[in-house]
């Protein structure tokens, strides 16, 4: 089952901030902590692109070609009580404006 947590992302390079919506528990695996963001959001956080290295994802609509930014974000889950985290994680940019390729 799919859950929506309310999470903070700080940029560890900019210091910047947002607070979003994102997706847990999604069946969604990898090695190590990282975080599939659309570009526009990489943008607002100021990530450090000459970082990043580009990479193939397999999707369910294809194969889609990402920027992965290693150890870019500290990401915390705020709920209505408390704040947990942070954990320091990749960023997974996917610019949805490039349609999958097949």
């Amino acid at each position: 089952m799919v859950v929506r947590v309310r999470v903070r992302l700080k940029a560890r390079l900019s210091g910047s901030t947002v607070e979003t919506i994102a997706l847990a528990n999604s069946g969604y695996e990898a090695p190590s902590p990282e975080l599939v963001i659309p570009a526009p959001l990489a943008d607002e956080l100021s990530l450090n692109m000459a970082d990043a290295v580009e990479e193939l994802y397999e999707m369910a609509s294809g194969i889609a070609r990402v920027m992965r930014v290693p150890n870019a974000l500290e990401i915390s889950v705020i709920t209505d009580d408390r704040e947990e985290g942070p954990v320091i994680a990749d960023a997974i940019v996917m610019d949805s404006r490039e349609p999958p390729r097949s």
